[in-house]
């Protein structure tokens, strides 16, 4: 494992759990940031029901415990809820949202944490943490994140929301050598999806700019997670958001502003809960891929 550097952090995309889940480690060295795709990691690898929990948890490299225990004086930032602020609970709740949501999910327009296939995420998440014995580490050095949220946050001109593409039902992309630019992978027009937009706006480019390199979405997830780490929003700023956002759907149901006040009095952010600020990386990403454990 490298060594601690509060420039550095790791990225988890859970997203794909069903089949693989992707991991991705973002550094700031000088001038740039580098970020590397790392293959054949513990999470990698699709289980099935049947599948005992804890049959390595003693390998500190092969599984996800032993994945997690390596990782302690590292920082994760994972793209699934952790904190679930006694979701379920009924007592004190006003609205049906409320018994399915956060608060931060219903601002900011996310699943339910109880949905059947992030909650599947959820509940198997947890219990690497909790075989572990690192719940208390979540806040401190193991971190929610939500890419899809940090790149609508991104207010950059030309990548506006577009139904007809929106970059998670888009192909997979590709670097087109000669023209030093991400494209579609099914597109021989040399046209750009929402996600090559996305990833040549944020300047990422492979370690070899002469040697072909492709790129989904999920990978794309992985990197906004370890950015995260990199450069995040601040608690006030991010609760501010969230309150507003609130706030503005409160007010277009025609909510009462003695409800409104409660609500958003009650509103807090979930234990570890960050977004990436994706305004304030200003330099070159370079990308490189590499299997899993990492050197040193």
């Amino acid at each position: 494992m490298r060594t601690p550097n509060k420039k550095q952090a790791w990225g988890l995309d859970l997203c794909g759990y069903s089949n693989k889940a992707t991991l991705a480690c973002a550094e700031v060295i000088d001038c740039k940031i580098s970020v590397i795709l790392f293959s054949d990691h513990p999470f990698a690898v699709k289980k099935k029901p049947w599948d005992m929990l804890s049959a390595n948890d003693n390998d500190q490299v092969g599984d996800e415990v032993g994945f997690i225990n390596s990782m302690v004086k590292e920082s994760l930032y994972v793209d699934c809820p952790i904190d679930l602020q006694k979701l379920g609970a009924a007592a004190g709740k006003k609205f049906k949202w409320e018994l399915d949501k956060r608060s931060v999910d219903q601002a900011l327009k996310g699943l339910s944490p109880l949905a059947s296939l992030l909650g599947a995420l959820v509940t198997r998440f947890r219990s690497v943490l909790e075989r572990a014995n690192s719940l208390e580490r979540v806040g401190k050095n193991v971190f929610e994140t939500y890419p899809a949220v940090s790149l609508e946050l991104w207010r950059t001109e030309g990548l506006e929301k577009e139904k007809s593409d929106p970059y998670k039902s888009s192909g997979g992309i590709k670097w087109l050598v000669n023209d030093n630019q991400w494209v579609a992978c099914d597109n021989s027009e040399k046209k750009e999806s929402q996600l090559a937009k996305i990833v040549n706006k944020l300047n990422i480019v492979p370690t070899n700019i002469q040697h072909e390199e492709s790129l989904n979405h999920h990978e794309l997830d992985a990197i906004l997670c370890a950015l995260t780490g990199v450069s995040y929003f601040n608690d006030d700023d991010l609760l501010k958001e969230v309150k507003n956002r609130l706030l503005v759907q409160m007010t277009e149901q025609g909510i009462r502003e003695e409800t409104k006040r409660e609500v958003l009095e009650s509103v807090s952010l979930p234990n570890g809960y960050r977004l990436c600020d994706l305004n304030k990386l200003k330099k070159p990403i370079i990308l490189e891929r590499k299997p899993w454990p990492p050197e040193g």
